[in-house]
């Protein structure tokens, strides 16, 4: 990790901390909570753009909350990384950590967010703002900006919607569709960007094990929103995967418990 990936990790720390120390000295009767996930994916694709092949990936997590504010580090551990040293290598490519505040006015939800992304290879930021309504589909608009390699914009509208079922299972659906914008330039290809990007759409079953423990298979399916952006997520993904693929079916099962 470069220096000022250091900088930025140890005030996110020190902010958390301070978040603990302020559970513990002026209200004891709300402290923190953890929640730790790890899930098990078939594939890893971010915003339409294909980061594995042919390999079991590993995404674990851990966040720690307090009044709404949260930390988070997440994980992308590929069993089989095509940019390895070694063949068929076990490697962690990716170390997210986010830093967010969420609350909600009336019907409106709201989160402010901060990500670092220590990828192999090099680093990033973004900021971001989510709008949601507590309403019929919950529709939700997410607006991320790029603050430190590019001027990139990523805008994501989202519906979802949940059914429950019997033994407090529920299942979960929903989509979203996304438009990128990139005026400095792709780091990945270089050229300048800005297209109706990629959408996805997912389904997943939330089955409660205890009260504190939750095992969620989800199914997904990514695709490209226009020919232009076809052959964008096609051009990247030669970086990555030595793939020529815009679409992409895949799935994986989630474990999660709240302390």
């Amino acid at each position: 990790m470069m220096k000022s990936g250091k900088y930025y990790l140890a005030v996110v720390l020190i902010l958390t901390g301070v978040m603990s120390l302020g559970a513990t000295s002026f209200a004891e009767d709300e402290k923190p909570t953890c929640d730790a996930s790890l899930a098990v994916y078939s594939q890893y694709i971010w915003r339409g753009y294909e980061f594995s092949k042919d390999s079991v990936v590993l995404f674990p997590s851990m966040t720690v909350s307090y009044k709404g504010f949260a930390f988070n580090m997440w994980g992308d551990l590929d069993t089989n990384f095509v940019g390895a040293t070694n063949d068929n290598d076990t490697e962690m490519f990716e170390t997210d950590y986010v830093l967010t505040y969420k609350n909600s006015l009336s019907i409106l939800n709201y989160t402010l967010g901060w990500i670092y992304y220590d990828v192999d290879g090099g680093e990033d930021q973004e900021a971001y703002v989510v709008l949601g309504l507590d309403t019929l589909l919950s529709p939700e608009i997410s607006v991320w900006r790029g603050i430190e390699h590019t001027d990139s914009w990523y805008f994501k509208f989202a519906l979802s919607h949940s059914f429950k079922l019997e033994n407090k299972w529920s299942i979960n659906v929903g989509g979203w569709v996304a438009y990128y914008d990139i005026p400095d330039g792709d780091l990945i290809t270089g050229d300048d960007y800005s297209e109706w990007h990629d959408a996805t759409i997912w389904a997943a079953l939330n089955i409660p094990l205890t009260d504190w423990c939750t095992l969620t298979p989800s199914i997904n399916y990514s695709f490209p929103l226009s020919s232009k952006s076809e052959d964008q997520i096609k051009t990247a993904n030669l970086n990555f995967a030595n793939d020529n693929e815009s679409k992409f079916l895949y799935g994986g099962v989630t474990l999660a418990i709240t302390f």
